[in-house]
Parts: C-alpha cells; sequence; structure tokens
C-alpha cells in the first residue's frame, strides 16, 4: 500500500469532542423549540418556564460540552421539584399541568451532560414530554404551522443525531452529512397523512381529559337546567351555535345582543329547574309572524339561524314578532321561554322583530319573590349593600356594581367548597368566586331579599364578526343574567365581572384576506377543537346511506377493480419470471447466448454451420446476407473480446439490440428473395461447364 502514494488517513483528536458539543446543541434548540406553546397555553407557568430556558440558553452557548449535575445535586433538587409542581397547583387544574410542570424542571435539571450518549435518549423522552403538554394544550389555528416546524426540525435532528452516532462508534475522523431535504419534507408529509384519517377515527372524548381536574369537568354552552351544586370545572368549547344577522337598520349601540333561550324563577339547593305546566301554543298567523308582545317605535330586525340540534327558540329579551318560512308550532312558558313544539334539525333560520334594551316577559307572580329558608341570611346582606338605594332601581344598581368589584370571576370550581351548604350561600359568604352562573343566581336571591321580583335567564351574549355583517355565536358566549321588576317593568341585570362576559365586536366589513382568515379560524374550530362523537357518527350514516344507495354501482367497481388486480397480477408474475430467467444469465455470457442463436438459426435454415467456430458461422452469415454483416461482426467480435480476450462484457440491453438487427436482415432478406441462398438449391456449376 506504501507504494500507492497516499498518506495514511489523519483522525482529528477534536472531532469527538466536536460530536458531542454538537448533539448537545440540538438538544438545547429542541427545547427552546418545543417550549414556545407552554407560557401560552398557560399550561406551565412564566417563571418555570424562564428557569427552564435560562438553563437551555446558558448550556447552548457553551463552547465546551458540560458535564452532568452530580447526583447528590440532582438529590437535593428532587424535593424542591416536588414543591414546585405543588405550588403551582398540583392536580387542582387537571393531570396535563403538574406532568408538564414535572417534565419542564427535570429537563432543564438533566440538560448540562445531554451531549453523552447514555443521557441523550433520557433528555428526548423528557422534551418529548414537554411538547406533547404544549401542542395538547395549544387550541390556535396556527399550532399547524408550528407542528410542521416542529415535526421538521425533530426529523432533522434525530437522523443528524443517529449520523453523529455512527461516527463517533466508526471512530471519528470523516465528514457527517446532513439527512437530505427531501426525505425530511417527504417524512412530515406522510406523518400529517397518517395522522389525518387517525383523528377521524379515533374515539372521542366530551373534553380533553388531560385539562381536566382530578373532579370532573364540563364544556360551556347554552343550558336548559342550571345546577349549581355540580362539582365540575368549566372548559370553554368554541362550537358554532348560532349565527345572527341584522335585517335592516343600523346596528344598536351597547352590548345589545342578547339572546334568551331560558327563563326560570324556581330554585331550590342549588338547581334552577324549569317544569313544563303552564305551557302555551303558539301558531303563526297568516302572515306567518307570531305576536310575542309589546309594541315599540324603532324596533330592529335579526335574522337568526340555530346550528345545532335543539327544541329552544334563541331570542333577544326585547322580541315582540317570530317569524318563520315554514308553519311551526311554537310554546311559550308562564316564565317567557320560547321553544318549539316538534325537535327540528338544524339549520333552523327565523326572523325576530325586537326593541334593543328592551324585556318583554309576562309581569311578575309570587314565584318571583320565592326565598328558600337556608338564604335568609341574605336578607342583613342585601340591606347593607343597597344602603341609601331610593329605589327598586337603585338597589339593583348598588348589588350589581357590588357583585361585579367585590367578587371573583373564574371557571375552575375549587376543591374546598362544602357539598352541605347551599352554592348561594357559599358563594356570598365564603367562596366569592365563580363563573357567570353563581353571579346571576346570587343577585337574583339578593333582589328577592328585598322583596323585588326577580329571575334568571340564561342563553347566549355577544359573538364574532363573520366578516360579511353578521355574528357567528359559539358556545363559548353562553351566558347567564338576571331580569328584574323596577319601576314598573322589567329590567336586564348583568351582575358578573367584565372578564366572564364573553366579547362582542361590532359586525363591520373585513378585507377579503381577513374574511379569509376568519374561514380558517372557524373551519379550524368546527372540524378540529370540536370534532365529536356526534360528527364521527353522523360521517358514518353518510357514507353508509351513500353505500346503501349505491351498492349496485359499488358491485360493479369491485369487480372491475378484482379483474383489474388479477389482470395485473399475472402481468406482474410473468414480469417477475422474465426478471429470473434473465437473472439466471451472467451478464458476461450474452453474447455467448447471442451467438448460439445465431448458430441455431443457420442449422435451422439448413446451413452446414452446427461445430464450426464464431468467426466462420459470422463470415458465412456475412456472406449469404451481405446487410446482416455488420451486426453479425459485431457479435462474434466481442464475443471473442470477452471470452477469450478478457474484456467487459457490453451491456445485456445492446447485445440483444445487435442481436435483432441481425435477425431482421436475414427475415427481410427471406421476403425479398434476394440476399439469403435457398438451403434447397442445386449446388453451382463450375465455370465453362454446361449441361
Amino acid at each position: 500500500m506504501r507504494g500507492v502514494g497516499f498518506p495514511p488517513p489523519q483522525v482529528s483528536p477534536r472531532r469527538g469532542p466536536l460530536y458531542a458539543l454538537e448533539r448537545q446543541r440540538w438538544l438545547v434548540g429542541l427545547a427552546l423549540l418545543l417550549a414556545v406553546p407552554l407560557p401560552l397555553t398557560g399550561v406551565v407557568t412564566w417563571p418555570v418556564v424562564a428557569v427552564f430556558a435560562g438553563v437551555a440558553l446558558l448550556v447552548g452557548l457553551s463552547r465546551q460540552v458540560l458535564r452532568p449535575v452530580p447526583n447528590w445535586v440532582e438529590n437535593l433538587l428532587a424535593p424542591l421539584v416536588v414543591v414546585i409542581v405543588v405550588m403551582a397547583g398540583g392536580l387542582r387544574f387537571g393531570i396535563l399541568r403538574p406532568v408538564a410542570h414535572l417534565a419542564v424542571l427535570v429537563a432543564a435539571v438533566r440538560l448540562p451532560g445531554s451531549a453523552r450518549p447514555e443521557r441523550t435518549r433520557t433528555v428526548a423522552a423528557l422534551l418529548a414530554i414537554v411538547g406533547v403538554a404544549g401542542i395538547a394544550s395549544s387550541t390556535h389555528v396556527a399550532l399547524v404551522g408550528y407542528l410542521v416546524v416542529v415535526l421538521g426540525a425533530v426529523v432533522t435532528a434525530a437522523a443528524r443525531l443517529e449520523l453523529l452516532g455512527l461516527a463517533e462508534r466508526g471512530g471519528g475522523g470523516r465528514r457527517v452529512d446532513w439527512p437530505p431535504p427531501r426525505l425530511v419534507a417527504a417524512t412530515v408529509l406522510i406523518a400529517f397523512a397518517v395522522a389525518t384519517p387517525l383523528f377521524a377515527l379515533l374515539p372521542r372524548l366530551r373534553s380533553p381529559f388531560a385539562a381536566l381536574p382530578m373532579t370532573g369537568g364540563a364544556v360551556s354552552g347554552f343550558r336548559e337546567t342550571v345546577s349549581l351544586n355540580n362539582i365540575r370545572s368549566i372548559q370553554v368549547s368554541r362550537a358554532r351555535a348560532l349565527h345572527v344577522k341584522l335585517d335592516e337598520g343600523e346596528e344598536p349601540a351597547g352590548e345589545w345582543l342578547r339572546l334568551v333561550g331560558a327563563t326560570t324563577q324556581s330554585y331550590r339547593g342549588g338547581l334552577w329547574a324549569q317544569g313544563q305546566k303552564g305551557r302555551e301554543r303558539l301558531l303563526p298567523g297568516p302572515d306567518g309572524e307570531v305576536v310575542l308582545g309589546g309594541e315599540f317605535a324603532t324596533p330592529a330586525r335579526l335574522s337568526i339561524t340555530i346550528e345545532k340540534a335543539s327544541d329552544r327558540i334563541f331570542v333577544p329579551p326585547g322580541a315582540t314578532r317570530l317569524r318563520v318560512a315554514e308553519r311551526v308550532t311554537f310554546w311559550r312558558d308562564p316564565q317567557g321561554s320560547l321553544g318549539i313544539q316538534q325537535r327540528l334539525e338544524p339549520p333552523i333560520t327565523y326572523g325576530v322583530t325586537f326593541q334593543p334594551g328592551e324585556v318583554v316577559l309576562p309581569p311578575p307572580n309570587a314565584g318571583d319573590l320565592e326565598l328558600p329558608d337556608e338564604l335568609v341570611e341574605l336578607r342583613s346582606l342585601a340591606a347593607e349593600v343597597t344602603a341609601g338605594a331610593t329605589n327598586a332601581t337603585a338597589a339593583a344598581n348598588f348589588l350589581e356594581e357590588h357583585l361585579r368589584t367585590q367578587f371573583g370571576y373564574t371557571l375552575q370550581w375549587p376543591l374546598d367548597a362544602p357539598f352541605q351548604r347551599d352554592p348561594v350561600a357559599w358563594f356570598l359568604f365564603e367562596g366569592k368566586r365563580g363563573h357567570c352562573e353563581f353571579f346571576a343566581s346570587a343577585m337574583v336571591m339578593l333582589l328577592r331579599a328585598l322583596d323585588i321580583p326577580a329571575r334568571l335567564q340564561t342563553g347566549y351574549l355577544g359573538g364574532e364578526p363573520d366578516g360579511a355583517g353578521g355574528w357567528v355565536v359559539r358556545d363559548a358566549n353562553a351566558h347567564a343574567w338576571v331580569v328584574a321588576w323596577v319601576d314598573g317593568r322589567w329590567r336586564a341585570f348583568d351582575p358578573t365581572p367584565a372578564a366572564g362576559r364573553p366579547a362582542f365586536s361590532s359586525a363591520t366589513r373585513l378585507p377579503p384576506w381577513r374574511l379569509t382568515w376568519l374561514r380558517v379560524e372557524e373551519a379550524w374550530d368546527r372540524w378540529v377543537l370540536t370534532f365529536s362523537l356526534a360528527d364521527q357518527l353522523e360521517l358514518l350514516r353518510r357514507g353508509w346511506d351513500g353505500a346503501a344507495a349505491g351498492w349496485r354501482r359499488a358491485v360493479r367497481l369491485a369487480i372491475g377493480a378484482a379483474v383489474l388486480a388479477g389482470l395485473l397480477g399475472v402481468v406482474a408474475a410473468a414480469w417477475r419470471r422474465r426478471r429470473a430467467t434473465a437473472a439466471t444469465v451472467p451478464l458476461n455470457e450474452a453474447t455467448a447466448c447471442a451467438v448460439d442463436r445465431l448458430r441455431r438459426e443457420a442449422v435451422r435454415r439448413g446451413w452446414a454451420m452446427a461445430g464450426v467456430t464464431p468467426r466462420v458461422l459470422g463470415g458465412e452469415v456475412t456472406r449469404r446476407c451481405p446487410a446482416a454483416g455488420e451486426s453479425a461482426h459485431w457479435l462474434v467480435a466481442t464475443h471473442e473480446a470477452v471470452r477469450y480476450g478478457g474484456q467487459k462484457a457490453p451491456a445485456a440491453a445492446e447485445v440483444r439490440r445487435r442481436l435483432r438487427a441481425t435477425m431482421r436482415c436475414l427475415a427481410a432478406a427471406d421476403g425479398s428473395g434476394k440476399g439469403v441462398e435457398s438451403a434447397h438449391a442445386p449446388p453451382a456449376r463450375p465455370a465453362g461447364q454446361g449441361r
């Protein structure tokens, strides 16, 4: 080998540390990328994320491979990690939150020294948990782009780290290539192609179980029966419930978009019950309108479309007339709630004439003043809060302001809430925090404690502009408020703090790009965030109906597909046999096979070529058919060069092409009757001989 002149390979003694340093930086980069959603979604608190990011930056900016934290230091930090997880809420806010805090803190401790192969897998597993926590708690449509970036980075990092590991095990000293971009892109596309049908087929859960407290949970949305005793926290759902559009006139001022679904007056032990007694039937008149009562000088008109299955009709508090395109029987109970006699499948569209700022309800009765015995203590609190009020309206305003400013809003039910005490009393005197149903229920009871008739109303408040002059009302807009009889009329009050009232935006016209983005967000909310078991069953039903309707066509297509598959199988088998036959002939014997084929053709024609050499065979073919001389000569010369001269065999395709050319020349000469002597012609006479 020394005579060749190549110097011996030089192995860089620094190559091993460089490999480890690159591995360390890859892990730090992934850690920072996976931690991006954590503080935005709230699954990990900002201080914990700041500690994690600080450690990751220190490790990533280091110019040398860091050693692991000593075991005794990790043992000292373990109790501190547990304390931080408990202080961050423990299991109070669900399973995902403590697991995410634990994974982030442990990963921060394990990042130093992550370049060591025995620790790389552990750190990678912790980072995987961190990534799952961030993705599982994200709801924005930007998550799709983030997933593409993360998946591409993970594939690139995994391939690069594997190549670095192979280089280290091979002794180092050589350049480590990067994974091809096409391979990374193809992997990402395949992952999304596999994940999409899995998302549609996997079993659905009523709400994200990983984000729920250990005590169970509920999803936001309209409920006909309000129960304050459910020891559950509420998850916000963005499923579409209604679509609203003004038919004519200018948009009213203020929070006018309230849609009532139920008005209730009976309260017992934390439950607002609504009976079915006393319901009256309402039939549309000849003009298709149902008169609800009241007439005002400047009414407004709405078109409302119910997009969820419901037997309730949602109308503004000041609705005076209801109009529908078809003849439908409605009902109205003594408290003023509206519904449909027969349950219709959505979408259900109807029109409403209403007066903004007004409340149209039947007059109060004795039930609007009922105060349970366990809430008698509310009389002293109501009198204290409304001290100085000169009339019922002022007293109601005092109570509304007191609840808005002195109590906190939350969707999380506290674990220390008692089961024995009335929920309204607990909310007012102990808990002092809750969601809108607690605020509304408390104000109703406080008003009744002052002998002011009051009822609870539930429905929807506000909505998101759809970009075309209307609003999309979602389950997240579900709300509860109060109607009280003051100054001889019903009036609406909302004691929930501003942080707990659903947002309301003016339905301004939007530019095309903004409208397109709203459509994207709407599709994301509908088919990803709120895709449920009911949607799965509906897709299954439609598929079954389609198959049942076109079963004959499906059978024909199946038979055709089976026949086509059979033909393709036959062709594939023949192709495999041909390839197998060709594979049995070595490449350097291709010319020998061609010469042998040419010899058999000469024997078939009656030429005495059975035992002659290839050169004599080629000469005889040239003599009898000059047009085939060039191809025959190439075959013979190539065969001799390969067999006896040790030259490299030509391509088998070229050999076959030359053989086919020779055979075509022989066949053409046969057809013209020229160029090939007949095997049965009489022998040529010597020159000068006669008969």
